[in-house]
């Protein structure tokens, strides 16, 4: 049931934080190579508030094991 959840949540809009944070990854001052797009770490963050996950390895794990994060 969580995990339903979880998954009904990472397919809602997540294109505004491009919008909100797009200056800081422009090409002219370098930032494109942190190598993660802003809705990706965003979700990524929202899995492991979901989970009570602190640990930036242990959420990296967590969305490695389950598919129905990918």
């Amino acid at each position: 049931m969580q995990n339903q959840m979880i998954q009904r949540l990472l397919y809602v809009g997540f294109r505004f934080i491009c919008d909100e944070v797009w200056a800081l990854y422009s090409s002219d001052n370098g930032r494109l190579s942190i190598g993660i797009e802003p809705v990706v770490l965003g979700k990524y963050l929202l899995v492991g508030y979901l989970h009570g996950i602190e640990s930036k390895r242990r959420i990296e794990q967590e969305i490695q094991v389950n598919m129905a994060y990918r």
